[in-house]
């Protein structure tokens, strides 16, 4: 398992859209994610759980990946909520990493 902490910069935080995009990208790796924030831990491929986390800009989340490729999708999953939540296609991103 690796995990690391990060600040969601985003202005409106996880907000409907990055959320999706966040899960979607999720189904593309194998492995486990779970967001934690304040020692409540969330299935980060899980739309609704993500959103019932009401994660907002400021917020200190966790995010854990457990799996074959559970370094590449932490690496993928820090990039996109420090730089990209809201700002970029996922779709553009993650074939970034996938290549």
């Amino acid at each position: 398992m690796v995990s690391k902490k990060v600040v969601v910069t985003n202005e409106h935080g996880f907000h409907l859209r990055p959320a999706a995009d966040f899960c979607n990208s999720t189904l593309h790796f194998d492995c486990d994610v779970k967001v934690v924030k304040r020692d409540k831990v969330r299935d980060g491929k899980s739309l609704l759980s993500l959103l019932s986390a009401g994660v907002n800009q400021g917020d200190e989340i966790e995010i854990r990946c457990d799996g074959s490729d559970e370094e590449k999708a932490l690496s993928f999953l820090i990039d996109f909520v420090e730089n990209h939540m809201g700002k970029e296609s996922r779709a553009r991103l993650f074939l970034r990493y996938v290549s």
